[in-house]
């Protein structure tokens, strides 16, 4: 998406919308969990703003690092007037409103407002320095009491934390964001950013990771749940219906040398579906293979009868799409189980969504294979200007497929008009 998309300013996010009215929305499930993208990017930079912070720094204080509760919220920022049960963290339940929401530490009602990336980074240096002494912690403190004005309770995915969980730091509920693999998918370009998730240096790897996590953020009743990954790309194809350049995993993990537990896999997925008969692969294929164990060595020039890989009319076409898509779910279903399984060992009340889906259109095959090793459906769902919100239909079709499992909005934006499709930079909407 890059920079195309940019929230619109002249709504201003809404913040002046009572949330009271806002937690009636009907959401499916109850639940909703909007991630705001402010300025794609470039988040670090929109919260350094001169009109909103303090100029002497060193007045920047904050009394006590919790939010004081109200009548009407928790200090979780949870809706005291409908109720779940008070489990000490958070998590999804029915509420004595008959709706399934995220309930706070202390059994209320949670609607859940982020922005991603609360970070520094983007901040010229000069200006950081001119404006927060190079101190991490009076930028976070300046940081939070800003999202605090405006309404926003949840530090969404990729949050400084180091500096925003901090006893001067007025606290939020936050999320967690995996690091099992790189976050953004236009960085994965490499052999190593395609991990063989059957493979035992990988369980490993992600066991260590989970570990330390649940070492460092386990018993944190603010953490609010866990995002795996963003964006995999296991679909082949866009929301378009046109191939998806980025689902390149199944490619990685055919084209490594000689067997590794991921091509076992791929080879008996094939055996499964040809019923152990070569003879049936040669002919879809055009191979001239004489036992599975050629798969092997053959590797992706399996699949050099086929320019792209997607759906066609001619049948051999449309079965090649068909093993290929059923691969690269068998991946996600294997990423999804590894994870959630460590998640659970090491924090076993944390909330696991789904890696954020892309807009794309995932097979129901996906949906289900991945059913068991979630606890809520996660999606990123970009806007134009005139769509102001998802469509009941798509979020209707994503909950036909994962049944009773809620969805989370993991990152939300509009089109900023007028667009800048040549990508060369432009203004972001003040916040």
């Amino acid at each position: 998406m890059k920079d195309h998309f940019r929230l619109r300013s002249r709504k201003e996010l809404r913040v002046s919308e009572d949330i009271e009215t806002r937690m009636q929305l009907r959401v499916i499930h109850g639940i909703a969990f909007f991630s705001v993208v402010l300025a794609s990017f470039a988040v670090g930079l929109t919260l350094w703003n001169a009109s909103k912070f303090p100029t002497d720094v060193e007045g920047v204080t904050v009394q006590q690092n919790e939010k004081t509760p109200t009548r009407t919220y928790d200090k979780f920022r949870g809706y005291k007037k409908v109720k779940g049960k008070a489990l000490g963290y958070f998590s999804l339940q029915q509420t004595d409103a008959g709706k399934w929401s995220l309930v706070t530490p202390e059994g209320n009602a949670f609607f859940g407002m982020a922005v991603n990336k609360v970070w520094r980074w983007n901040i010229e240096e000069d200006a950081f320095r001119e404006k927060f002494q190079n101190n991490n912690t009076l930028w976070a403190v300046s940081a939070t009491e800003l999202l605090d004005s405006l309404r926003f309770n949840t530090l969404g995915n990729s949050a400084m934390l180091d500096a925003l969980i901090q006893d001067r730091v007025l606290r939020f509920p936050f999320t967690l964001s995996g690091d099992y693999v790189k976050w953004e998918s236009a960085e994965r370009i490499e052999e190593n950013d395609f991990p063989d998730v059957w493979a035992e240096i990988f369980i490993a790897d992600v066991d260590l990771k989970t570990q330390k996590t649940g070492q460092r953020y386990g018993s944190d009743p603010y953490v609010e749940l866990q995002f795996p990954a963003n964006e995999l790309h296991f679909s082949l194809q866009t929301v378009s219906g046109t191939a998806d350049a980025a689902s390149v995993w199944w490619k990685k993990l055919v084209q490594a040398e000689g067997k590794t537990p991921a091509k076992d896999v791929w080879v008996g997925l094939y055996k499964t579906r040809y019923n152990n008969d070569i003879a049936a692969v040669n002919a879809v294929y055009g191979t001239t293979m004489k036992t599975f164990d050629d798969m092997y060595v053959l590797g992706f020039g399996l699949y050099s009868r086929f320019v792209t890989i997607e759906e066609g009319e001619e049948s051999d076409a449309q079965k090649a799409y068909q093993d290929v898509d059923d691969w690269s779910t068998e991946i996600g279903r294997q990423f999804h189980k590894v994870v959630y399984e460590a998640s659970k060992k090491y924090m076993p009340n944390v909330i696991v969504t789904s890696e954020r889906l892309a807009q794309a259109n995932h097979s129901p095959l996906y949906f289900e294979k991945i059913k068991p090793y979630i606890d809520a459906l996660a999606f990123n769902m970009y806007l134009t200007t005139e769509q102001v919100a998802p469509s009941e239909e798509v979020l209707d079709r994503y909950a036909a497929m994962v049944g009773n499992k809620p969805l989370v909005i993991s990152e939300h934006s509009f089109l900023q008009e007028p667009c800048n499709l040549s990508d060369d930079g432009g203004t972001y909407p003040s916040v």
